[in-house]
């Protein structure tokens, strides 16, 4: 998080004066030093690679148990995958539309569409 006032260096001079210091202390921490990669299953779930693994592993799934309509199903969030790859960044504001259809991509491979429930 680079302001242009960091508490080391700061080529404009600028002055900040945070109400809540600690809370502006964790927040650098979180940013600058990437603290939140120390934590297993969050680390592992912001990784930019996590929606291209789900999307494979349940491609692989579905071909396995010969899922082929899901196959197709999904071959979109795949395509949209490959186009961000073409483009010159990859960062999670441009991967946020597979991040919201992780649930539903793997709800689509798990979930029996033959198995009836009376609720």
């Amino acid at each position: 998080m680079y302001d242009g006032a960091h508490a080391k260096f700061s080529p404009i001079k600028i002055q900040r004066k945070p109400l809540l210091k600690s809370y502006d202390n964790y927040l650098r921490n979180f940013s600058e030093k990437l603290s939140f990669q120390k934590i297993p299953v969050y680390s592992l779930v912001v990784n930019e690679a996590f929606p291209f693994l789900s999307i494979i592993f349940c491609l692989g799934y579905a071909f396995y148990q010969r899922q082929y309509k899901k196959i197709a199903l999904l071959m979109l969030p795949f395509g949209f995958w490959g186009t961000l790859l073409l483009g010159p960044v990859i960062a999670v504001r441009y991967a946020f539309p597979i991040y919201v259809c992780i649930p539903f991509i793997w709800g689509l491979v798990f979930i029996d569409e033959n198995k009836k429930e009376k609720i």
